[in-house]
């Protein structure tokens, strides 16, 4: 069974897929990415209609659909500044490198570590990206857990997660030194888990791949 804990680590697969970066020329950050959607590609939304964020939501990341008032606050508060003409010579010269920042999710069973085939299929597409992006990029994988059960228990069932994922990617071919893996147990909530629909969306784990 799982059980209720206090914070503990830190990041990466949510509740129906992985997090995952890619820099400019790779893959762009996709369209709300700072949510969770189900399988369908639909925003998953609380019990009170709020549009449900992951660990990686940020200002930047909000959209129209789910945070109307922010995206319009941005667009008219941003001021217009001039261009400098060296600084626009350096541009054109200079590529652009951005920090890999990209999410995808993936569930879990109640109180079980094994990926399933849809998870897997997920992984395959990590998988194949990261041979595009540089050796020096971290990949971090972080589980998660649902609020039922001790916090001893889910710290180390978010472990088990976490490892099941890592598993995948070396068994895949990724070097297992480029990976690192934490888990938070219940500390990181993602939906309410005073639900059965929000706990399903808790247990996850998420992988991160960070570059810039």
């Amino acid at each position: 069974m799982e059980r209720k804990m206090q914070p503990l680590l830190v990041a990466g697969l949510t509740a129906s897929g992985f997090l995952i970066a890619f820099p400019q020329g790779f893959a762009a950050l996709p369209s709300g990415a700072g949510y969770i959607h189900d399988s369908s590609g639909t925003v998953v939304r609380s019990s009170d209609g709020d549009c449900v964020r992951t660990s990686r939501w940020s200002p930047e990341t909000a959209t129209a659909q789910c945070d109307s008032e922010l995206v319009q606050h941005a667009a008219t508060a941003a001021p217009s500044e001039p261009v400098d003409a060296a600084t626009s010579e350096i541009a054109a010269i200079e590529p652009r490198r951005e920090e890999i920042n990209l999410a995808e999710k993936a569930l879990f069973d109640f109180d079980r570590a094994e990926l399933k085939a849809e998870d897997k299929r997920r992984l395959d597409e990590v998988v194949a990206q990261i041979g595009n992006i540089p050796e020096d990029a971290a990949i971090r994988i972080t589980g998660h857990t649902d609020s039922i059960g001790s916090e001893e228990y889910n710290l180390n069932l978010s472990m088990r997660r976490a490892e099941a994922a890592q598993e995948y990617l070396v068994n895949k071919g990724i070097d297992r030194k480029r990976i690192v893996i934490a888990g938070m147990g219940a500390s990181n909530p993602v939906a309410s888990n005073a639900t059965a629909e929000g706990r399903a969306i808790n247990r996850r784990a998420e992988i991160e791949i960070q570059a810039g």
